[in-house]
């Protein structure tokens, strides 16, 4: 089975970018690089807006291909906590292609407890607890 990678592309952008959007419907258009995490991609967006202060509308092309468009209120307004988008709803779902993933690594805040907990994903609703004391884990990355 192929694996559409402009679609897991999208995804992972979904919660600042329409992925219904098409080619000439934006003001100008930003080339990202693939693979750019979305926190970086969302924050070249804001400079893009920044610097055009005319544009609303700003294409995402990904390899030459249109991954979806950024509105002015979309990217500049405050991302909140853990949106919805793609898997969400089913848990099944990643944004990634398989092998693209690094362990996600929680550790007890509390001075001399070594307790960890490890997971693929994340939901910030739903951060893992120690189950020595109680206190909620900090997140680092492994790899």
């Amino acid at each position: 089975m192929a694996v559409d990678r402009a679609a897991l592309r999208r995804a992972q952008y979904t919660h600042f970018l329409d992925p219904q959007g098409e080619e000439g419907e934006a003001d100008y258009d930003l080339v990202a690089r693939a693979g750019l995490p979305a926190d970086v991609l969302r924050a070249e967006l804001a400079e893009a807006f920044e610097r055009l202060p005319d544009a609303q509308r700003i294409g995402v092309l990904v390899d030459g291909q249109l991954i979806g468009i950024g509105t002015r209120v979309k990217v500049l307004s405050d991302s909140g906590l853990a949106g919805p988008s793609m898997g969400d709803g089913d848990g099944l779902s990643f944004p990634l292609d398989p092998g693209e993933f690094r362990a996600i690594r929680f550790e007890c805040r509390t001075p001399g407890c070594d307790r960890r907990a490890f997971a693929a994903f994340y939901d910030e609703r739903r951060i893992p607890e120690c189950p020595a004391d109680g206190e909620l884990m900090v997140l680092t990355f492994e790899g």
